[in-house]
């Protein structure tokens, strides 16, 4: 609550052209746990199907580079 008031009295006086400040933050919305867990199990049944193939074309889709695992860590 004191942050809303914090927030409703620095918009209140804040300068023009200035960005409002949210009075109260957003929250996150809850996890589907089924849909996770489904998607889950999907996806550890392809990579015992077809191995990790599609990490790498993700990789190289995106253009970004495969990180290396560290050895001795």
């Amino acid at each position: 609550m004191r942050n809303a008031v914090l927030n409703a009295v620095n918009n209140a006086l804040r300068k023009k052209n200035k960005r409002f400040i949210e009075l109260y933050k957003k929250k996150q919305e809850k996890a589907d746990k089924e849909y996770n867990e489904n998607a889950i199990k999907v996806i550890l049944e392809i990579e015992e199907r077809k191995g990790k193939s599609w990490v790498d074309r993700v990789y190289q889709a995106t253009g970004v580079k495969k990180p290396q695992e560290k050895v001795g860590e």
